[in-house]
């Protein structure tokens, strides 16, 4: 008779012929996880395969359509739904409530992970070192809340899907919704960035502030998208190589004197529309240097827009809008 040995219990269970690895395991107390019976509804009682998945049964239909529905690789198994023909080593993935919440969350948005191809934009602010020892409170405030909205706004005109905010960086991920012209979409808005924070600059100076000066970096790879937070699955962060890369490439604009960078890769998609001005060799931790170019512009049309932007308001319009919301609150 086979023998299922299952960690972390570090438990041996016999298996009939033909009964379920779920059914071998509870008749051994062994105790896995089986919130919706054991009929391929949860995949709570999922599985890795660690040796003998050669000794495993076909997936039946029901458990294709969670694994496809979640990603799951070869070796990932519903307990419930699996057989075996010979000795196995499995370990059990649902252990305590907080996987439970994890599997929760991963039903709700309909994946595990995924790994796409995306362009990544990472930007700091070159001029923010002492920035809240030279302004007052509210001078901080009201810089960044302006400089915030116009990234969010600029991003998502262009089809980017801002990640992070970490103090004067940000990183935004293009391709998360639509693979369509990735590296275009975030170059497109890396430069719009830059116009618009010149205009900013110019509101800021008027009103006696320092300038601001941004540091872009856009690198283009592979890279694992998986959901942070069980609140909202639907927001997906990256991780991976390409974050160190792209943040990288970000920070050498301080070095070479530039504000938008772009590695070898993203330049090799854009190759066609691109307008650079100079080229850098630049080192990389365990890597061969790679060369990065310093983008100027881009010519053709830009990428259609994934979510049509709202049309602006006039600011008359948009003043009274705002009395009329909060007039009640502050007669209180």
């Amino acid at each position: 008779m086979p023998t299922i040995q299952c960690l972390p219990d570090d438990t041996q269970a016999p298996i009939k012929d033909k009964q379920s690895i779920l059914h071998a395991l509870l008749t051994a107390e062994v105790p896995i996880t089986h919130a919706c019976g054991g009929n391929a509804l949860c995949s709570t009682c999922r599985i890795m395969v660690l040796d003998g998945v050669q000794r495993c049964s076909p997936a039946t239909s029901a458990e294709r359509a969670l694994a496809k529905r979640l990603d799951f690789p070869v070796h990932i198994r519903l307990a419930c739904q699996t057989r075996v023909t010979g000795d196995v080593t499995v370990r059990r993935l649902v252990i305590d409530n907080a996987d439970i919440d994890i599997v929760e969350s991963q039903l709700s948005s309909g994946s595990t992970s995924d790994r796409k191809q995306v362009a990544l934009l990472f930007a700091s602010i070159q001029s923010i070192t002492n920035f809240d020892e030279l302004n007052f409170h509210y001078d901080v405030v009201y810089i960044m809340n302006r400089f915030f909205y116009l990234v969010n706004k600029t991003m998502n005109a262009y089809g980017g899907s801002v990640n992070s905010f970490v103090g004067s960086t940000f990183m935004a991920v293009f391709g998360i919704d639509s693979d369509d012209r990735v590296a275009e979409r975030a170059a497109w808005a890396g430069l719009a960035l830059l116009d618009a924070v010149n205009e900013l600059n110019e509101h800021l100076n008027q009103l006696s502030y320092q300038p601001l000066r941004l540091s872009l970096g856009i690198h283009c790879d592979r890279a694992i998208l998986i959901s942070a937070n069980p609140a909202q699955p639907q927001t997906k962060t990256v991780i991976g190589n390409v974050v160190d890369v792209v943040s990288r490439i970000a920070l050498a604009n301080r070095k070479l004197e530039t504000q938008l960078l772009i590695s070898q890769e993203a330049y090799t998609q854009l190759k066609a529309c691109a307008i650079v001005d100079r080229s850098f060799k630049l080192a990389f931790p365990n890597a061969e240097p790679s060369k990065v170019y310093e983008l100027i512009g881009i010519t053709g049309d830009a990428p259609p827009a994934i979510a049509k932007s709202e049309i602006e308001a006039p600011f008359s319009n948009k003043l009274l809008s705002f009395v009329k919301k909060f007039a009640t609150s502050w007669g209180k």
